[in-house]
């Protein structure tokens, strides 16, 4: 039998660091890519995290600041047209988009099961992905009627609370 040289129970030692890392189910939070198409859907992916009753939940302040954080990270010149909590389905009322803006966008956190948003035009708008406090999606859509008032549904399910910034790109 061949004696193991250092160097290679040096490379087995990190990948085996590297893997158990890997593996410790910790999440990073991060954020999914926002949608430059004008024609076709967003989804963005994230991991889920489930709810229950005894799983505390962050509190609104929490939650707003880390998408705040988002939105300036990835967007900068975003504009916040409005902040909301609620669970299951509703549809928001998004006025005519100021001068120079030409997309709506969200940031997202929710507590069990997934979301979907879709705005109601034309050309086809929409975005969905599993639910998460660890990870923030954000999507933006362009808008076919920038002049007028627009509306943004969410589907979610009734048992999760989400959390979603509305904003203009």
């Amino acid at each position: 039998m061949k004696p193991i040289s250092k160097f290679a129970v040096g490379i087995v030692a990190l990948a085996t660091v590297a893997t158990l890392g890997a593996c410790t189910g910790v999440n990073t939070p991060v954020s999914s890519s926002t949608s430059t198409s004008t024609s076709a859907s967003t989804t963005s992916t994230s991991a889920s995290t489930t709810g229950s009753s005894s799983v505390s939940l962050p509190s609104d302040e929490t939650v707003f600041g880390a998408q705040s954080k988002v939105l300036l990270d990835q967007n900068p010149t975003a504009s916040v047209v409005q902040t909301s909590t609620g669970d299951g389905d509703k549809t928001f009322t998004i006025p005519a988009l100021p001068e120079g803006k030409t997309r709506i966008g969200l940031v997202i956190n929710c507590s069990s099961g997934d979301w979907k948003v879709h705005i109601d035009q034309v050309t086809p708008a929409s975005s969905g992905a599993l639910c998460s406090l660890d990870i923030t999606p954000s999507a933006d859509f362009p808008v076919d009627n920038p002049e007028k008032e627009n509306k943004l549904s969410i589907n979610a399910q009734s048992s999760a609370k989400y959390w979603i910034t509305i904003f203009y790109k």
